[in-house]
């Protein structure tokens, strides 16, 4: 089975900013994006050693990484630009897809809650990464 992540198609949308279906380009060379686990329910027992459970609501981190060369930094920037000057935030919105696995995501309400402002030297400058907080990533059936 196939399960290159070569071919995924990763858009970004910021309305606010008039920033529309913008495709993301020249990840990092390991690790393009990642998703921090998440807590999905909380399970708790009692002294009588009964458990309980419950769903409890979930923010969804993810942190995406570029070459220090790649033109989807510039947007990243613009919009923490964007947000110190007017002292707020935009909200991003997101579709990732992945052929390889008949797969895709769709991103919703998203914020940049950390970023790399520069890149680390070494041998060669290193990757950027900007951290978006989603506050749902829903998959689906390609």
């Amino acid at each position: 089975m196939d399960i290159t992540s070569a071919n995924s198609a990763f858009i970004l949308t910021v309305t606010k900013l008039q920033i529309a279906s913008v495709a993301l380009e020249r990840y990092a060379v390991d690790t393009a994006w990642s998703l921090e686990d998440v807590e999905t329910a909380v399970a708790q027992v009692g002294v009588d050693g009964k458990m309980s459970a419950g769903w409890v609501p979930r923010l969804n981190a993810m942190t995406i990484s570029f070459t220090p060369d790649s033109e989807s930094i510039t947007m990243f920037d613009a919009i923490v630009t964007a947000q110190d000057t007017m002292k707020t935030i935009y909200t991003v919105q997101g579709t990732l897809s992945l052929p390889s696995v008949n797969k895709a995501y769709t991103l919703s309400n998203g914020v940049i809650t950390q970023f790399k402002a520069i890149p680390d030297g070494g041998r060669v400058l290193q990757p950027q990464s900007y951290r978006i907080t989603w506050e749902s990533v829903k998959p689906a059936v390609l």
